[in-house]
């Protein structure tokens, strides 16, 4: 390797031997074509490199390690190496080439099945479609029917909720072996309601089943008149002409049954006829304001007309005032004898006859926590409303006529109120009902509830909630006797409640 200066490495430019590429020899359209080479050119760069370069001049140093020298053998196989590894490169790019076009070749092939797969599965899909379209249409129509039942069987279902009632609802309004309690008045108000609408269904071109509906129901409305009109007197049999106590539930069903005047009257005149009845002196109007059950003044007056108009009752008709004060003295009555004849096991007459104890101070004390009870709710403002409708109802309309009323009222009940008064009015109705067992002591008997809580319970109600501090101790203790069932001797009572 020869070196012309100490930076340059100068190659020959001319070889005899073999004209390659690197050659001046060749045309200028070779040496153009050098140029453009990119492998000659990046040889051309490589032996322009200057001697200065480190790296260049460690390349040089580790060739001549190796043995190579710069000659024209060298460099013509140098030049022979590197056509060497144009030819094998682009042969490997040649054979590359070729296996890309291989796999292009099977990717079409491929591409071309699918499509194939494609059209065939296209003409399936078409021929199912073509086949299931009667049947989807089919099934469509099918969905849109079952729609149309279901609506209709959801108004079925509503019309027979409205219209119509079940067989265990005509039963329990129909047989007598059914009771007659809330669920049958809750029947017996949808069959009303029933009877009421079918005038809607009137209204149709079709009136066939309006007509129908209307018909059976009228007949189970009669049959629940019928059956109601029957427990009635069944109830009316079992009162007791000494307490003849009515019933809440007798009460609903006289007013139910006073829209049937026939009925209704008839059930007064058996009331009158029965044995269980004699003549009374009866008392009968408004104990509210307003009308019986909120049913307004015109009900009210025509169940208060049939009752004072009844044979055999001798009712007569009061003021709202008057109707409060009887309920009020025939409350202390039932306060006292019934409980007591109840504990000691024993007929109304007997608790009055005088023995060597002090049952009489029993009798007076229970009389003197009532009339104390009574005195303070006749005080209290909440009597007045009361009080003042008889001064309305006698004509006192200006505001000092009215107060004048009022304290009258009041003075005259204090009166009637009083211990004394309300004692002999307790002895006397004693007298009267001596012979007749108490209705308390029948329920304890029987193993029924009492009406403790009606009567002393009441009391003592009232009592606390006029005063907090009012204790009705006697009532209290008779209450607990009654409740506990307890079957005392008279000197045994004495000594509870004294």
């Amino acid at each position: 390797m020869a070196l012309n200066s100490p930076g340059t490495l100068q190659l020959p430019l001319h070889d005899a031997i073999s004209p390659g590429p690197l050659s001046p020899g060749l045309s200028s359209n070779s040496a153009q074509a050098s140029r453009t080479n990119p492998l000659s050119s990046k040889i051309t760069s490589v032996l322009s490199t200057s001697y200065a370069d480190s790296e260049f001049r460690e390349a040089l140093a580790l060739l001549d390690a190796r043995g190579t020298s710069n000659s024209a053998v060298t460099r013509r196989q140098l030049r022979l190496d590197v056509q060497k590894e144009v030819i094998d490169s682009n042969g490997q790019i040649i054979n590359e080439f070729g296996r890309v076009a291989d796999q292009l070749r099977r990717i079409g092939a491929t591409v071309d099945r699918l499509n194939k797969s494609y059209q065939e599965m296209k003409s399936k899909v078409t021929a199912s479609h073509e086949a299931t379209a009667a049947t989807i249409g089919e099934a469509s129509s099918l969905m849109t029917q079952k729609k149309n039942v279901e609506t209709k069987q959801q108004l079925l279902k509503a019309f027979r909720e409205h219209f119509i009632l079940s067989d265990d609802e005509v039963a329990s309004l129909t047989l007598t072996s059914e009771p007659v309690d809330d669920q049958f008045f809750i029947i017996l108000a949808k069959a009303k309601r029933i009877r009421k609408d079918c005038e809607v269904l009137l209204g149709f071109e079709n009136q066939t089943l309006g007509l129908e509906i209307m018909d059976q129901t009228s007949k189970n409305l009669n049959q629940a008149f019928q059956k109601l009109y029957r427990w009635i007197q069944k109830e009316f049999k079992t009162l007791n002409l000494e307490n003849p106590q009515i019933h809440a539930s007798v009460r609903r069903a006289l007013r139910v049954l006073a829209e049937r005047p026939s009925l209704f009257q008839s059930c007064l005149d058996f009331f009158a006829e029965s044995v269980h009845a004699a003549p009374a002196n009866a008392l009968v109007g408004p104990v509210m304001g307003c009308g019986v059950d909120g049913g307004g003044a015109e009900h009210s007056e025509y169940l208060m007309r049939q009752i004072a108009d009844a044979p055999d009752l001798d009712a007569r008709r009061v003021s709202r005032k008057e109707l409060w004060v009887a309920q009020l003295e025939k409350l202390v009555v039932n306060a006292v004898i019934n409980p007591l004849t109840a504990v000691l096991r024993c007929k109304n007459g007997e608790i009055f006859v005088r023995r060597d104890d002090i049952l009489p101070a029993v009798i007076s004390r229970l009389v003197s926590e009532a009339a104390e009870t009574l005195s303070n709710l006749i005080l209290d403002s909440s009597s007045d409303e009361i009080l003042n409708s008889a001064s309305i109802s006698q004509g006192a309309t200006s505001e000092h006529s009215a107060d004048e009323s009022l304290e009258a009222s009041r003075k005259e009940l204090l009166e009637r109120f009083s211990t004394p008064r309300l004692l002999k009015m307790v002895y006397d109705v004693g007298a009267k009902v001596g012979a007749n067992t108490s209705s308390m002591l029948q329920d304890v008997r029987a193993g029924k509830p009492t009406e403790i809580d009606d009567f002393n319970g009441w009391l003592v109600d009232t009592a606390r909630l006029m005063d907090d501090e009012l204790r009705l101790s006697g009532h209290e203790n008779l209450i607990a006797l009654v409740k506990s069932q307890a079957s005392l001797t008279r000197a045994e009572l004495c000594a509870s409640l004294l």
